[in-house]
């Protein structure tokens, strides 16, 4: 008998709860260059290619929302309540935009025509985990009113990019808020107070992390 992770553990009871099945003789080896704690959505990465390798041994067909689903259960142990952006991200891929309104999950794919250029500075893995986060910006005083600031620049961003133009102080205006949850260590704050000094804009992605890499 195979000793996983508890993580691990968690994806493939998720997968034998929904399938009624055992998965007997399977085993695995994951070999990934995703960066853990780095805001990418590793996490989610992960519960779809296992998932995708165990229907592919029980030989069961899923479609894609059946995915989305097994994904969502498993991001519990990692998010406590997952949004299902990461989970979205990895399924239907491609550029979404994505709300969630009441439970419920809305999608848009975006054709981009001309996409703008950035490029991913590793500021240094997170060392609280995304769940972590999110509980503690619950705690944070008027959220609600940053979060829905949040959304309006989003929604800049996404009509911005819809007509293939891109106005790089949008980023700044995200990250501004960001900070203003607490989800952004000394150190990224650092790196992009350089970037800014250059002309250039940035902000972190995923949920932050405080006390090293966002």
């Amino acid at each position: 008998q195979l000793k996983y992770s508890l993580h691990i553990e968690h994806i493939l009871q998720t997968f034998r709860n929904h399938t009624h099945t055992s998965l007997q003789d399977f085993s695995f080896e994951i070999r990934s260059t995703l960066p853990q704690n780095s805001g990418l959505g590793s996490s989610a990465a992960l519960s779809y290619a296992l998932f995708q390798a165990c229907a592919h041994w029980e030989s069961l067909s899923l479609d894609k929302d059946a995915y989305f689903s097994l994904i969502q259960e498993a991001e519990v142990f990692a998010h406590g309540k997952p949004s299902g952006i990461d989970a979205s991200a990895v399924v239907y891929q491609g550029c979404l935009r994505f709300q969630r309104i009441q439970g419920i999950v809305e999608r848009e794919n975006i054709s981009i025509q001309h996409p703008p250029h950035f490029i991913l500075i590793q500021s240094g893995k997170a060392q609280e985990t995304t769940k972590q986060m999110v509980e503690h910006v619950a705690q944070i005083p008027l959220k609600e009113g940053v979060m829905k600031e949040i959304g309006k620049v989003t929604n800049q961003i996404i009509h911005q990019i819809k007509s293939s133009t891109f106005d790089g102080t949008l980023f700044t205006k995200n990250q501004r808020l960001l900070e203003k949850l607490h989800v952004v260590g000394d150190k990224a704050k650092h790196i992009i107070s350089e970037i800014e000094k250059s002309k250039g804009f940035a902000k972190i992605a995923g949920a932050g992390g405080i006390l090293d890499g966002s």
